[in-house]
């Protein structure tokens, strides 16, 4: 109990001098004080009681005897307080120390984990590192057979390249000997067959002079009319027989040709037996390795399996150890802790008894002091913490128990884990075992699979044989067949040329005297056809002339001998519109037969000896007899019924007109006269076509002069001109005019119409506006180059109005003096050509500034198809040739070494870096496979990938030491990648070379 405060209160009966003693009365507050100071006020209480009732003498008395009581009770109290108070604090040194030895102990414990982790994760680390140098191995062996694999591989492929190589070597060769044993043979059967037809020439040409000789001696004695008609007929039999004699030559040629093409079937079919064949071995040799190569990777993949399984069950090994190497360790960790615990719990124990001993004396002291009531009070609070001691003791040795009892568990699930591992080993060894069996039976199996593919292969290829032997026996049946028909058609045409010959003798009889009658008929015929009124004209299938009527000189204006002597083609008799298709009629007519004018009445145009047109009905007949062919045309002039015809049709669709040659109205169609408003007679009569009244101002002098032109040529005319309607508005309109003439080509009056045109004029301004409007350039130029014409923009730019100073495409102040040459060659050959050109140029502005341009030019031809000039366009591509020229320097900024090269490597393009590392001026020959540039250990390397890059149209990729400037080789990086054309062959390669240091 602890004392918070003491004080004194003097009483004046207390400081009697006859009191000895001078008693003095604490007060004491204790924080377990409020009992004592409820007995204290009591007895206060008390005292006055008993002061009151005997005296002053008698209180001392009793106040004396109290206070002594109360000061032996207070003695024992103070007393018993600083036993507690020793207690308390002897309690809290034990818990103290307690705790200080607890934390020792725990460090203590701590530090030792510390070690045995320490340990534990240098063990742990030793295991992993033996595993990963297990991998490491492991891993390298796998690549050290991935190596070796693949350069079996590529030494297997190599070989069969190589022998493939040597095999088509040898079919080439074969088939080389075989084309020039068939060149042979052909020439030796061209040359027999030519001397076979010299020596039937020559022999059918000593029977013909042998044949002249004998009629001449015959025909000497004869009369010159006799003799004439003796010639004509040995001359037919000759001819007959000359034809004959062709025909048997032409037989005779059929069949050489006949034999000649069998053989070179033959030849072709053995040909292409020896190529298939070859080609069928190259495929089943392929095929071959293919398959094999199938099943060495299968084996390779089951004998990784097994490496990885083998792999597994010593890493399981491995593992097995480490984790008895780690049990070790940890049994030995546990056996430490077990030590540090009993040695520790000795130590606690030791502590313990002797603060009991101290707490046992203490308790002996409060016995001797104490009453009963304090002492058992004293004896219950040593108890208490005599029990709180053994409870802390019991406390802490429950700890150590649970932390060696965890290391027991610990040790325990170490040893599942084992067990637990030593099925997973066994489980490892079943699977290696049965993958190894596996392994052997996928051997037998390749092997069967093997032995049942070549027997097919050998079944194929002996069936292939097979097939040709077929082909070949069908075909030299086939042979025989054709040259069993040859003859038999040969010998039928024979007879059917001398069935000919016979009735051609029989029609030159008939043909005589037929001559003879036909002389008189033409005499007939000729006094009939001067009478007609039509024009009547006959030609040739060819189309001159042969025949024309004296109507027919008045209807075109030419006499008959300047028409037939001067072998006049009947196209000169239409308009050219008509002429230019005319030959095309006749020819399909003869090609197809198809009458399409024959026998059918038309309306066509013709055209007069003055170029005047005039409309014409004609009819057409044929005359087709015995080899005679003419055509036989009967004209009429319609002039005035189309006129009329004209005239009726036009009043609806048209504002129609007629005027005669000073310009006065003969009539004027109902629109004509809506449109322009007139509703009387007399305003018709008066009315006039080219008045103020009717033309726009503007048009109006134009329209003069077009009229006047028009009376003095007495030729068709077309006007533009704007014409004033009743409503007031103008209307653009296309004036025609054309005039017509009597039969006999006197002029009667001029016909015309007026065309609407104003919507169409209207859309030509807005394309104008548009066109001058747009951002590239439009131009017109002469064929030399002469610009007359340029849209706005392009005069803004150049600065000149070309309508007024024409400027040339090729002039330096428009066009660079490097791109004049480019600009003259392009307009002579489009000049020349009549065609398109497209070229790129750089012009100047007016301020200066150059720019690339693409020039793009098309021909303005006239109705002949005649250049007259070129008009186009000039596109700004300042910006793609500035982009394609910077993509040009780019390649000479990059680190790699770039280049472009045929398909043997031959270099085409390098880029500065290349160069530079080579050491060898722009435009050297140069090879990037060439062993003055590559590494001899990688030469053969190089040339493989190449090669077979080239077949097979893929790109590579290369390790490669290349020869620098210095002489020293440096380690690259190839890029090759293949040109391919639009067939799909290697044209070229291009690629890149990378440092690999």
């Amino acid at each position: 109990m602890m004392v918070d405060k003491t004080s004194y209160e003097h009483e004046d009966s207390f400081n009697d001098d006859t009191n000895p003693i001078k008693p003095k009365v604490p007060v004491v507050t204790t924080k377990y004080g409020d009992e004592k100071e409820q007995r204290l006020a009591e007895f206060v209480t008390k005292m006055n009681v008993d002061r009151s009732k005997t005296g002053i003498q008698g209180f001392k008395n009793t106040q004396r005897i109290q206070m002594e009581e109360l000061f032996n009770g207070m003695l024992a109290q103070s007393r018993t307080i600083e036993s507690n108070i020793f207690i308390g604090e002897t309690e809290i040194f034990k818990r103290n120390e307690d705790a200080f030895y607890t934390t020792l102990n725990e460090l203590e414990m701590a530090d030792l984990k510390a070690r045995q982790t320490i340990e534990t994760q240098a063990l742990k680390l030793h295991h992993e590192q033996n595993l990963k140098d297990f991998n490491t191995r492991k891993n390298g062996k796998k690549f050290q057979r991935s190596q070796a694999r693949e350069l079996k591989d590529l030494y297997h492929k190599t070989q069969y390249r190589d022998d493939m190589f040597k095999n088509t070597e040898s079919v080439k060769a074969a088939l080389r000997s075989h084309r020039e044993r068939t060149a042979q043979v052909v020439e030796h059967i061209e040359d027999r067959h030519l001397k076979q037809i010299k020596l039937l020439n020559d022999a059918e040409e000593r029977e013909y002079t042998t044949q002249k000789i004998l009629i001449e001696l015959q025909c000497q004695a004869l009369d010159e009319e006799t003799r004439s008609e003796t010639m004509k007929k040995f001359q037919s039999k000759i001819n007959h027989q000359k034809v004959l004699s062709k025909k048997r030559l032409d037989h005779i040629r059929e069949q050489q040709r006949l034999e000649l093409r069998q053989f070179k079937e033959v030849s072709e079919l053995e040909t292409r037996k020896l190529e298939e064949l070859a080609n069928m071995k190259e495929t089943h040799g392929q095929f071959q390795q293919d398959f094999l190569q199938d099943q060495r990777s299968e084996i390779i993949v089951e004998k990784e399996r097994i490496s990885e399984a083998q792999k597994n069950l010593k890493i399981f090994d491995i593992k097995a150890e480490q984790n008895l190497e780690k049990a070790k360790a940890k049994a030995i960790h546990r056996n430490q802790i077990r030590e540090l615990i009993r040695s520790q719990r000795a130590r606690k124990e030791k502590r313990h008894a002797v603060w009991s001993a101290v707490i046992e004396k203490n308790d002996a002291f409060k016995a001797a002091v104490l009453d009963n009531d304090e002492g058992s009070r004293s004896t219950s609070i040593s108890s208490s913490k005599n029990q709180s001691t053994a409870h802390s003791r019991k406390t802490s040795d429950t700890n150590l128990s649970k932390k060696a009892f965890g290391v027991a568990n610990e040790g325990e699930t170490e040893e599942r884990q084992f067990a637990n591992q030593v099925t997973s080993n066994n489980e490892v060894k079943e699977a290696l075992k049965k993958l190894q069996a596996g392994l052997i039976e996928l051997k037998k199996k390749h092997e069967v699979a093997y032995f049942e593919m070549t027997a097919k292969l050998a079944t194929a290829y002996k069936e292939k044989e097979e097939e040709f032997e077929n082909e070949l026996a069908e075909l030299e049946m086939k042979h025989d067949i054709e040259k069993k028909r040859l003859v038999e058609d040969c010998e039928a045409e024979i007879d059917e040329c001398l069935k000919i010959q016979e009735r051609e003798r029989e029609m030159e009889a008939h043909i005589r005297q037929a001559e003879t009658n036909a002389l008189i008929e033409r005499k007939v015929l000729n006094s009939l056809l001067s009478t007609f009124v039509d024009g009547v004209i006959s030609i040739d299938p060819l189309g001159f002339i042969k025949r024309f009527n004296s109507a027919a000189e008045k209807m075109f204006g030419y006499t008959a001998a300047e028409v037939i002597e001067g072998k006049f083609n009947i196209k000169q008799l239409m308009p050219k519109r008509f002429s230019e298709n005319h030959d095309t009629y006749l020819y399909n007519y003869y090609s197809t037969g198809v009458k399409k004018v024959i026998g059918v009445g038309r309306h066509v145009y013709g055209l007069r000896k003055d170029g005047t047109e005039f409309p014409l009905h004609l009819s057409i007949s044929e005359v087709l007899e015995d080899g005679f062919h003419l055509f036989t045309a009967i004209a009429r002039d319609i002039t005035e019924m189309v006129e009329e015809e004209n005239c009726k049709q036009s009043t609806e669709t048209q504002m129609m007109w007629r005027i005669d040659n000073s310009g006065k109205v003969l009539s004027l169609n109902k629109k004509f006269k809506n449109y322009v408003g007139i509703t009387k007679p007399e305003e018709e009569a008066t009315a006039d076509i080219c008045s103020p009244a009717v033309v726009h101002p503007q048009d109006l002098q134009a329209t003069l002069d077009k009229f006047a032109e028009g009376r003095r040529t007495k030729k068709p005319f077309e006007l533009k001109r704007r014409l004033k309607g009743a409503d007031g508005i103008y209307r653009w309109f296309l004036t025609s005019a054309i005039p017509v003439f009597s039969t006999h080509g006197v002029f009667k009056f001029w016909v015309g119409g007026c065309t609407d045109i104003d919507d169409a004029e209207i859309l030509n301004a807005e394309l104008k506006t548009i066109q001058e409007d747009l951002p590239v350039f439009l131009w017109k130029c002469k064929p030399n180059g002469s610009i007359y014409y340029g849209n706005p923009s392009f005069v803004s730019y150049s600065g000149t109005d070309f309508t007024k100073s024409p400027l040339n495409f090729n002039a330096e102040s428009l066009c660079w003096i490097d791109d004049i040459p480019a600009v003259n060659n392009a307009l002579a050959v489009a000049t020349k050509q009549s065609s398109k050109f497209d070229v790129k140029l750089r012009m100047k502005s007016s301020k200066g500034v150059i720019k690339w341009f693409q020039l793009c030019g098309s021909p303005i031809k006239n109705a002949n198809g005649e250049l007259v000039n070129f008009y186009g366009i000039c596109i700004d591509i300042d910006s793609a040739e500035q982009a394609a020229i910077e993509m040009q320097i780019l390649p000479d900024f990059l680190p790699q070494k770039i280049w472009k090269s045929d398909t043997f490597g031959n270099v085409l393009y390098c880029n500065q870096n290349f160069l530079k590392f080579v050491g060898a001026p722009k435009g050297t020959a140069l090879n990037v496979f060439d062993p003055s540039v590559v590494h001899p250990d990688d030469l053969q390397a190089s040339l493989n990938a190449l090669k077979i890059g080239n077949e097979e149209r893929k790109g590579f990729v290369l390790r490669r030491r290349l020869k620098g400037h210095d002489g020293k080789y440096h380690k690259f990086i190839t890029n090759g990648n293949p040109i391919v054309d639009g067939s799909g062959a290697v044209t070229g390669w291009y690629g890149t070379c990378t440092d690999d240091q």
